[in-house]
């Protein structure tokens, strides 16, 4: 018995010693190898603590998603907006269903979405507002302007679509959209050409010299990808043309947000604050909720500047004046001067900031995560909330899964069609 404890207590010892050297070992190489405080910050602070398994939960949320808003037809409905339809929420759906590889999905909400919104004959871009007209009871086209938002991400996901399943039908289709996005809703400045808001506004005869900017709409992530494939537009210009805008825009806000809208010179290139009008009422430069989707658009772009190593010195310093800006917390509809107008009333006002938070090991971080309710998520009824979350959850798992191994400079700008089509295809 004496011989049993004693020869226990000798192996107890041993492990205890092979522990205290492993330790030793693994926490000088974080501290001479490495940075200690990023080390730290992704023991405590990383995403699966709080969510699990990213990608898993990106499924989950598209099973329940199609289940709750996405007709057998394939058309989605906003509950929040009379069981209407935009080409904004059909959209989202399409790059959703590409990204997780679900063909049957992407053909019924693509085909939905080709025959009833796409169905002007001066162009193939798609009305914005379909659903039950309040006279006639009729299921139609409410408002056939076309939103370049929508245009464009549409066209990204058909694009996306012949990459992952190797139909040139979708590529054939995405390049007349692209075509018109060009014709119909880009105009020239002395920023170069620069993407409208849809094709509905053309100021030359009202407001001469004078152009509305959706800075949310603006997309170079999207833009890098289109001048790829099509060759026939300068869309790299675009790229350009935003970031100026960006930049000008954020400066207009003493806390540094986005604006929701601005006017644009288009002779002189000057960006100002949007007021109200006759015309365009309650299109406002104040931050909400047109504009809580820049963070998410700017952040996929600087992410693959960095993964490329390409210079993106406005995106970096835009992501730090945005994560300033957090230190004050999560910013509620916000005025120029930097007051709170309102309550924002939506998650989507975090989804957005939700990749920053991660890549600058915010504080905000843990509190924001730890205490949302995931699994309730998957049971709102606010489908613009739903969607944000799901592409800000998307973008974390494409900075961490496919980015992160990026490291050799490249000479050449890469296909990056393939990485982001399959960026949700990991081990």
């Amino acid at each position: 018995m004496g011989v049993s404890l004693q020869n226990g207590f000798k192996l107890a010892v041993a492990f205890l010693l092979i522990l205290l050297l492993w330790g030793f070992f693994s926490w000088h190489y974080i501290f001479v190898h490495d940075s200690f405080p990023r080390h730290l910050s992704v023991l405590t602070k990383s995403p699966q603590a709080f969510l699990g398994n990213p990608p898993a939960w990106l499924n989950q949320s598209w099973k329940s998603y199609k289940a709750r808003f996405i007709q057998a037809d394939g058309r989605v409905k906003d509950f929040y907006n009379n069981n209407a339809t935009t080409s904004e929420g059909q959209s989202y759906a399409l790059q959703q269903a590409v990204w997780l590889n679900d063909k049957a999905s992407f053909d019924t909400l693509w085909h939905w979405t080709r025959d009833n919104l796409q169905v002007q004959k001066e162009h193939k871009l798609f009305s914005w507002k379909w659903g039950e007209d309040p006279k006639t009871k009729i299921w139609c086209v409410l408002d056939a302007s076309v939103a370049a938002d929508a245009d464009q991400d549409i066209a990204f996901a058909l694009l996306m679509a012949h990459e992952r399943w190797n139909d040139p039908n979708y590529k054939k289709e995405a390049l007349r959209i692209l075509n018109d996005i060009w014709k119909h809703e880009v105009t020239e400045s002395a920023l170069g050409p620069v993407l409208l808001p849809g094709n509905w506004h053309r100021f030359e005869a009202k407001i001469p010299d004078v152009v509305l900017v959706n800075p949310s709409y603006l997309s170079p992530a999207l833009y890098r990808v289109f001048a790829q494939v099509d060759k026939t537009h300068p869309w790299e210009k675009l790229v350009s043309s935003s970031y100026q805008i960006w930049d000008a825009s954020f400066k207009l806000s003493k806390r540094g947000l986005p604006p929701d809208w601005v006017w644009l010179a288009r002779t002189k290139g000057e960006v100002y604050a949007k007021q109200d009008d006759k015309d365009f009422k309650g299109m406002t430069s104040q931050y909400g909720y047109e504009a809580c989707r820049l963070p998410w658009r700017l952040y996929q772009d600087v992410a693959i500047s960095r993964a490329y190593k390409w210079k993106n010195p406005t995106g970096e310093a835009l992501l730090k004046g945005l994560n300033q800006s957090l230190d004050q917390g999560f910013p509620e509809v916000t005025s120029l001067d930097g007051v709170k107008v309102q309550d924002f009333g939506s998650k989507a006002r975090e989804a957005g900031f939700w990749p920053l938070l991660i890549l600058n090991h915010s504080p905000l971080y843990e509190t924001y995560a730890s205490h949302y309710n995931w699994q309730d998520a998957l049971k709102s009824d606010d489908y613009y909330a739903r969607n944000w979350l799901w592409f800000a959850v998307w973008l974390q798992v494409f900075q961490q899964t496919q980015l992160q191994h990026l490291e050799a400079t490249h000479n050449t700008p890469p296909d990056l069609l393939p990485l982001l089509t399959h960026s949700l295809d990991v081990d």
